[in-house]
């Protein structure tokens, strides 16, 4: 995550028990790069939430947010 920090400078806006929830300072150089990088790390990013990696890649472009939950 450090080094995802250095690429997109996170600002965290949730931290709890169960979840990370940061807006993206910058867009990622290699945006489909990040997001396989995030899926491979945490797969229920896309197994449990968005339906396809083309949804997760769309919402970081739109949106600039980034989040992981666990159970």
């Amino acid at each position: 995550m450090k080094e995802w920090d250095e690429e997109v400078g996170f600002a965290i806006d949730v931290v709890d028990v169960a979840r990370i929830h940061a807006y993206m300072a910058k867009s990622p150089k290699n945006i489909k790069q990040f997001a396989k990088e995030v899926y491979k790390f945490y797969p229920d990013v896309i197994d449990q939430g968005y339906s396809s990696m083309e949804e997760m890649i769309e919402d970081y472009k739109e949106n600039k947010y980034f989040w992981l939950w666990w159970d």
